[in-house]
C-alpha cells in the first residue's frame, strides 16, 4: 500500500500530541521535503533523499540550527514510521548533522533599556518589563489577571484551556513555571515600579478580559475569531497585530542600534544573573530551558576579555600567596 510523505506525514503529527508551534515547524520540514524530493513513497527514501535534502536546506540560506531542526523533524517521522512498520530502517541513520555556529548573543545595555521605558506607552512598559525578567513573547502577551500574585511576587506561567472567554495556549516544554514579579527594576540611572506599571495597565483594560497586556478592542476581534473557530494557532501564540514590527518602532524611537528582539530581553536577564552570581544550573531553572546547554549556548554571552583578565587575576593570585 502506498504511503506518500505529506499524507502519511500528517497522520504521524496528528498521533504524537505535539502543541501547534510543533505542528507549525514540522509540517514546514515535511512541505520542503516534498518541494524539494517530490511527495514520494516514505519506503522509496533513500539516505541520499535526505542528504540531499539537507545540502538544499543550506543552499536556500537556511542557518545550520534550523536544517539540523528540520532534519529532526523528519528523523523522528521516520522513527515513527519505522516503529508501525511501514518501512523496515530509518534512512537518516549515519546523517550527521551541520556544526552549529555559536555566535556571541546580542543583550540591551542599560542605558538601551532606559531609553526604551521612557519613550515606550504603559503597555510596551509593562511588555518590556515583562522581558526583563525573563518571559517570553507569548508568555507576556498570554498573561491572565490570575497568573499575577502581588503578595509573594511571583508569575505563575501555565497552559491555558479554552473557554468562553479564552483562547486555549501551550506553554513551552509543558510544565507550569514561574518568573519574578519584583516591586521596582532598578538599573543605572531608572528605578521602574514593575508592579505599578501593571496595576495601572489592569485599570485600563476592561473587567471581563483576562489577558494583562491584549489590547482591548484587538481582544474583542480575536474573540470573535476563535468563536466561530477561524483563530490561527499563531494568534493564539501572539495575540498581537504586529508585534515585532511596534517593537522595532519603538528601538528606533529609542535609538537602539543594532535592533534586537524580544527574545534578547531574556538574554538580558540571563546576563543580568551571570553577573549577579548565579550558577548555570540556577540560571536554567530562571529561563525554564529543558537543556542546560541552551542556557549555555545562547543565552551567556561571556566576554572572552573579562574571561582572561579572570584568568590573569587566578595565577597572580599564586605570586602573592607565596611566603
Amino acid at each position: 500500500m502506498s504511503k506518500p510523505v505529506l499524507e502519511t506525514f500528517k497522520q504521524y503529527v496528528m498521533c504524537g500530541g505535539y502543541t501547534d508551534s510543533t505542528i507549525d515547524s514540522k509540517m514546514r520540514a515535511a512541505g520542503l521535503f516534498c518541494k524539494f524530493l517530490g511527495d514520494i513513497d516514505i519506503a522509496d527514501i533513500t539516505y541520499g533523499h535526505v542528504e540531499d535534502y539537507q545540502n538544499m536546506l543550506r543552499q536556500g540560506g537556511r542557518a545550520a540550527k534550523t536544517v539540523n531542526l528540520y532534519l529532526t523533524h523528519i528523523r523522528h517521522f521516520m522513527g515513527w514510521a519505522v516503529k508501525r512498520q511501514y518501512i523496515d530502517r530509518n534512512p537518516l541513520i549515519g546523517l550527521k548533522a551541520l556544526p552549529a555556529e555559536i555566535r556571541k548573543q546580542p543583550v540591551f545595555k542599560p542605558d538601551e533599556l532606559v531609553r526604551l521605558i521612557n519613550i515606550a506607552p504603559l503597555r510596551w512598559k509593562v511588555l518590556t518589563c515583562l522581558g526583563i525578567v525573563g518571559l517570553r513573547e507569548g508568555e507576556a502577551l498570554n498573561l491572565h489577571r490570575k497568573d499575577l500574585d502581588f503578595e509573594t511576587g511571583y508569575i505563575t506561567i501555565s497552559a491555558k484551556r479554552g473557554t468562553a472567554d479564552t483562547w486555549p495556549w501551550g506553554i513551552k516544554n509543558h510544565t507550569e513555571a514561574y518568573a519574578p514579579l519584583p516591586e521596582v527594576i532598578e538599573m543605572p540611572d531608572i528605578v521602574i515600579p514593575f508592579r505599578s506599571l501593571i496595576q495601572r495597565l489592569l485599570e485600563s483594560v476592561p473587567a471581563p478580559q483576562p489577558y494583562v497586556c491584549v489590547v482591548p478592542g484587538y481582544y474583542q476581534k480575536l474573540l470573535r475569531l476563535y468563536r466561530a473557530g477561524r483563530l490561527h494557532y499563531r494568534k493564539k501564540m501572539t495575540p498581537y497585530g504586529n508585534f515585532d514590527r511596534d517593537f522595532k518602532v519603538l528601538q528606533k524611537k529609542a535609538c537602539v542600534t543594532p535592533l534586537k528582539s524580544f527574545q534578547d530581553l531574556r538574554r538580558t536577564f540571563a546576563e543580568r544573573l551571570r553577573k549577579e552570581g548565579y550558577d548555570l544550573k540556577d540560571i536554567q531553572l530562571l529561563m525554564r530551558h529543558s537543556a542546560i546547554s541552551t542556557t549555555a549556548n545562547y543565552y551567556l554571552s561571556v566576554d572572552e576579555k573579562e574571561l582572561v583578565a579572570r584568568a590573569n587575576e587566578t595565577f597572580e593570585g599564586y605570586r602573592t600567596n607565596v611566603p
